[in-house]
């Protein structure tokens, strides 16, 4: 996800030009031109929303490896430990 926006710009500017999924990368380009995107990294702090956030990420993977796709929303109570909701 993070790289979309710069794959995106440098294909704009005609370097390795995507091949595949033309309408994905419409839809891609078309989307960034509307709200340009910034990718911020920002350091894992026990306690913050990036550290809640980059733990069920990791869970979700894991879980995604072992069992295959799932859903599964995010328990409300986690939030507010989290100071997210």
């Amino acid at each position: 996800m993070a790289a979309i926006p710069g794959r995106v710009a440098a294909a704009l500017a005609g370097e390795d030009p995507p091949t595949s999924n033309l309408d994905l990368w419409a839809q891609a380009t078309a989307a960034l031109a509307a709200a340009p995107v910034a990718i911020v990294r920002v350091a894992r702090t026990a306690g913050e929303p990036s550290a809640f956030a980059a733990a069920w990420a990791e869970l979700a993977r894991d879980k995604a490896k072992a069992k295959g796709l799932f859903a599964s929303p995010i328990p409300k109570v986690n939030l507010t430990r989290a100071g997210v909701s």
